[in-house]
C-alpha cells in the first residue's frame, strides 16, 4: 500500500512568498499603484500596515479593491494567510504571525500599526522567502524591520523617494543601506511578477544578503566577547 499523500485537488495552493508592505502620509495612492500593477499569484500573500489617520480599515479595503485583481480583506484575529489575497491590518492594532496565522495586538505605542512590528514577524516566520515594502511615509518606520528582514537573508524593497510625497521613511532605509530594491508603486508591484514560483528550488541568499547575515552573527559575537 503506498502511504504517499495525495493532494485534493481542491486544496489550497502552498505559500512560498509573503510580502508585507508598510505606508504612512502620502502611502495610499502608491499603495493602490503597487497593488494595481501586480498581477495575482497563488503562491503570495500580501499584509499591509498604513498609518491610518483617515479611512478606516474597511473603507480601505474597498478603496484598494477598486485597484486590483487580488482579494483584499481586513485581518480578523486568527485568519490565515491565504494566497492571492491582500491582508490589511485594522487601525489601531499591530499585527503578528504565529506560523500561518495573523494575529492581532494591541499597538503599545506610535505610529500604529507598526510597520517594524510585521517586518520583524514576516522575517522570523518566513526568512529568505519574506519581502518587505517601504512606500511614502514620514519618520522612520521599517528601519529596525529591515534590518530584521536582511538579517533572515530576505529582501526590502522601497518606493524611490523621489516620487513620494513624504520622504523620509523610504529614506531612513535608503540611508542605512537597506535597499535591494528602489522604484516607482508600479515597477515595485511589476517586480513581484518574477519572484521564483512553487515549482522553483528554494531560492538562496544573495551574496550581498549572505555578507549581511554573517556581519552581523559577528557585531553580536564581538559584543558578547565585549562584556564578559
Amino acid at each position: 500500500m503506498n502511504d504517499t499523500a495525495v493532494p485534493h485537488p481542491d486544496a489550497a495552493p502552498a505559500l512560498r512568498w509573503l510580502v508585507a508592505i508598510g505606508a504612512s502620509a502620502g502611502g495610499l495612492d502608491p499603495l493602490r499603484a503597487l497593488l494595481g500593477a501586480a498581477r495575482p499569484r497563488d503562491d503570495t500573500a500580501i499584509v499591509v500596515a498604513q498609518h491610518l489617520s483617515g479611512p478606516d480599515g474597511d473603507v480601505l479595503v474597498q478603496l484598494l479593491q477598486r485597484s486590483t485583481a487580488w482579494t483584499v480583506r481586513v485581518i480578523a484575529d486568527g485568519d490565515a494567510l491565504t494566497p492571492g489575497t491582500v491582508h490589511v491590518c485594522p487601525p489601531g492594532l499591530d499585527v503578528d504571525l504565529e506560523d500561518t496565522r495573523l494575529r492581532l495586538r494591541r499597538a503599545e505605542s506610535l505610529p500604529r500599526p507598526s510597520i517594524d512590528r510585521l517586518f520583524a514577524a514576516i522575517a522570523r516566520t518566513h526568512g529568505a522567502h519574506a519581502i518587505g515594502i517601504v512606500l511614502s511615509g514620514t519618520g522612520n518606520d521599517g528601519l529596525a524591520g529591515a534590518r530584521d528582514i536582511h538579517a533572515a537573508g530576505g529582501g526590502v524593497w522601497l518606493q524611490d523617494p523621489a516620487t513620494c510625497a513624504f520622504a523620509s521613511m523610504p529614506r531612513a532605509l535608503l540611508d542605512a543601506g537597506l535597499a535591494d530594491m528602489v522604484g516607482t508603486p508600479a515597477a515595485l508591484g511589476r517586480r513581484l511578477q518574477t519572484l521564483p514560483g512553487t515549482d522553483a528550488p528554494g531560492a538562496p541568499r544573495s551574496r550581498r544578503a549572505q555578507a549581511r547575515a554573517r556581519q552581523l552573527a559577528l557585531d553580536r559575537i564581538a559584543q558578547r566577547v565585549g562584556q564578559a
